[in-house]
């Protein structure tokens, strides 16, 4: 869910192979790394609008979230 206040949950489309997930704050430091995952606690982030990049197989997506 968009926004969240605990988990996200990454799924993806034509069967990608999701290999790395990295979240940014607003202001480009990385505040959490996790590999080979398709949910991600963002419990202890502060409340606020933060950047996830996901990784796959064949690219590499960047989408907006917010934490509650």
């Amino acid at each position: 869910p968009n926004p969240t206040t605990d988990v996200l949950n990454i799924s993806s489309k034509n069967g990608l192979n999701v290999s790395e997930i990295r979240i940014t704050d607003m202001t480009g430091k990385v505040v959490k790394v996790q590999k080979d995952v398709s949910t991600v606690n963002v419990s202890n982030l502060a409340a606020g609008t933060y950047l996830i990049d996901i990784t796959t197989n064949v690219g590499k997506a960047t989408s907006k979230f917010i934490k509650k």
